[in-house]
């Protein structure tokens, strides 16, 4: 059986993809297929997806199914480190030294780059094809 914890991570990676992607609930339940009230359960951290609305979820967000798993540790991280500031846990920042934004920004952008970057070419316009001179 999954933590609570875990429950919460994997929701985290939901909120976290759907933020990149700037989708609603909705959007993304059009995208899934998957009910919008459980994706606002997973996202809670009240329940974890089974196996197949996982898969659900990984193609409508275009990637593979164990991505969502790998970057559930990511998010941990993020939590974590996010508790133990607002607990008063987290060392204060010498002057000149990298403030918490900074180091959870760094490793959430390392950790994602690929994927930003196929994210990045997928915004990118086309280039015209040899048709398209032709009609112009």
């Amino acid at each position: 059986m999954r933590s609570a914890d875990d429950k919460r991570d994997f929701g985290l990676v939901i909120v976290l993809l759907r933020a990149i992607l700037r989708w609603s609930r909705p959007m993304l339940s059009q995208a899934s297929g998957v009910d919008e009230d459980l994706i606002a359960d997973c996202e809670r951290g009240i329940s974890r997806p089974i196996r197949k609305n996982r898969e659900r979820f990984a193609r409508a967000f275009g990637v593979e199914p164990s991505f969502l798993d790998e970057l559930a540790p990511v998010c941990r991280s993020l939590r974590l480190a996010y508790e133990r500031a607002a607990r008063g846990q987290w060392p204060a920042a010498e002057p000149g030294t990298e403030r918490l934004e900074e180091i959870v920004t760094a490793s959430v952008l390392e950790a994602m780059a690929p994927y930003l970057l196929e994210l990045k070419a997928l915004e990118e316009p086309p280039a015209p094809c040899p048709e398209d001179s032709s009609w112009a």
